[in-house]
């Protein structure tokens, strides 16, 4: 079985909130720890504005750390029951609000 690939750099925070969705939602995924003055060539092939995260799966890309929450929470329930609808919703405002606007 293959797993997912995540491309991911320590000290990101970007690269951090995607590593936490995964563990929260226990997707298996194989962790390639990247050094940022030498990006590996497949890493720069599948993303190539070459940051971190990058998620590779069997049919897509996702290389925004965003992304990847919403694509774990879709695929999985992981807080169904735990966090209501209106929390998730005041999560992406904050999350738009100091990626963004800050």
């Amino acid at each position: 079985m293959n797993y997912p690939i995540l491309y991911s750099f320590i000290r990101c925070p970007y690269a951090m909130r995607a590593r936490m969705i995964l563990k929260l939602a226990d997707i298996k995924c194989e962790l390639r720890e990247v050094r940022l003055n030498n990006k590996p060539e497949h890493m720069l092939e599948a993303s190539p504005k070459g940051t971190v995260p990058v998620l590779i799966l069997e049919d897509k890309i996702i290389d925004e750390s965003i992304d990847i929450v919403n694509w774990a929470l879709n695929i999985t329930n992981v807080f169904e029951g735990n966090i209501k609808q209106d929390q998730i919703n005041l999560t992406e405002e904050l999350i738009d609000l100091f990626d963004d606007k800050f």
